[in-house]
C-alpha cells in the first residue's frame, strides 16, 4: 500500500487487510463489555445515594420552615423549583436510555430489561449512534430523543440553576455540566455530543447517559446546600440552657413579698454574640460613632458598642 505502482491483486490484498483491521479495531471483548455493566451499576448506586443525601437536604427545608415559614418560605420554594426541574430531567435521561436500547435491541418499551447485562446487542455501534446523532456527526440530527435535544436540556437546566442561586452565588455551577467541550485530535473537531455518544458500543452509550445523571445530582446537591446556608447564615447557635431568674428589686424588706421572672435562657460556650447599640445600619451592618466595650453574656465575653450622641442609646 505504498506510494509505489501495485498491480490488481496487491491491491486486493491491500484493500482486505485493511478491512480485516478495521474489524480487529471494532471487536469489543467480553470482558470489555461487561467491565462498562459494572461501572453502570456503580453509577447508578451513586445516583441512588445522590438522591438520598439531597432528600434529607430537602427534608431540613421543611423543618426550618415549619419553625420561620416567613424567613424560609422564599428559600425553601427556590430549593422546590430545583427538585421539580432536576427530576424532569434525571427523567428524561432515564427514558432516553431505554429508547435507545429498545432501537438498538430491535425490540419495543415493555420488553427491554432495567439492566444492561440481559442486553443482547451490547457491543452494537452502529444503532446507538445512528438513533442519537444520525449519519452525520459534523451536523447532528434535531428534535425529541437525541443527543442534541439531550445537550439544550441540559444547557436550560444549568441556566434556571444560575438564575435560581443569583449573580453572587451562580459561580458554585461553574465548572459543572459543561457542554461548550470541544477537543481536536488529529485535525477532526470533537463536540460534546460525538465525544460522548458517537460510535460508542450500546453499553458505553448507556453508562454515558447514566453519568450525566451523577452530574446533574452533583449539581442539584451543590445548588440545595448553597441556598440552605442562606437560612441559617444569621442564626445564633447555642449549646446550653439555664434557667434565669431575674428578680423585681434586689432588696427585700422584711414582711414584703418577693417576686421575680423565670425564664429559661439559651447561651453558646464556644460563641461569643456581638451586641451593638447606637445608630446601627442594618443594611451595611455599621454602627456610626461608636464605642467597642466588653460584657460577660452566658459563658462567654460579649462585645456592645456605644455611641457618644443621646440616640438609640
Amino acid at each position: 500500500m505504498g506510494g509505489g505502482k501495485e498491480t490488481p491483486r496487491q491491491k486486493m490484498v491491500g484493500l482486505m487487510y485493511l478491512v480485516l483491521m478495521a474489524l480487529l479495531a471494532m471487536n469489543v471483548s467480553k470482558d470489555v463489555l461487561n467491565s462498562f455493566i459494572i461501572i453502570n451499576d456503580g453509577l447508578a448506586a451513586t445516583n441512588r445515594n445522590f438522591e438520598a443525601k439531597n432528600e434529607t437536604t430537602y427534608s431540613l427545608f421543611e423543618k426550618a420552615n415549619a419553625n420561620d415559614p416567613k424567613k424560609v418560605g422564599p428559600w425553601m420554594s427556590k430549593a422546590g423549583q430545583v427538585k421539580e426541574k432536576t427530576q424532569a430531567l434525571i427523567a428524561h435521561i432515564e427514558q432516553l436510555k431505554k429508547e435507545v436500547m429498545a432501537f438498538t435491541e430491535g425490540k419495543p418499551l415493555d420488553q427491554i430489561s432495567d439492566s444492561l447485562k440481559y442486553i443482547e446487542q451490547k457491543d452494537n455501534y452502529d444503532k446507538p449512534t445512528e438513533f442519537l446523532i444520525g449519519s452525520e456527526v459534523s451536523s447532528p440530527k434535531e428534535g425529541p430523543n437525541t443527543a442534541a435535544e439531550l445537550k439544550q436540556k441540559i444547557d436550560t437546566y444549568k441556566t434556571e440553576l444560575e438564575a435560581i442561586l443569583g449573580d453572587k452565588e451562580k459561580g458554585v455551577l461553574e465548572s459543572s455540566l459543561r457542554t461548550d467541550i470541544e477537543v481536536e485530535d488529529n485535525g477532526v473537531k470533537e463536540t460534546w455530543i460525538s465525544l460522548n455518544f458517537y460510535h460508542l458500543p450500546l453499553v458505553a452509550t448507556v453508562t454515558s447517559l447514566t453519568r450525566l445523571q451523577s452530574d446533574i445530582r452533583n449539581a442539584e446537591a451543590d445548588v440545595i446546600k448553597t441556598l440552605y446556608k442562606n437560612i441559617d447564615a444569621g442564626d445564633f447557635k447555642f449549646d446550653t440552657l439555664a434557667v434565669k431568674v431575674i428578680p423585681n428589686t434586689n432588696y427585700v424588706f422584711l414582711g414584703d413579698s418577693f417576686s421575680a421572672e423565670v425564664l429559661v435562657a439559651a447561651m453558646s460556650t464556644t460563641v461569643n454574640p456581638k451586641l451593638e447599640v447606637g445608630n446601627v445600619d442594618t443594611v451595611a451592618m455599621t454602627v456610626a460613632n461608636n464605642q467597642e466595650q466588653n460584657i460577660k453574656v452566658g459563658g462567654g465575653m460579649a462585645r456592645y458598642r456605644t455611641t457618644p450622641t443621646s440616640e438609640g442609646r
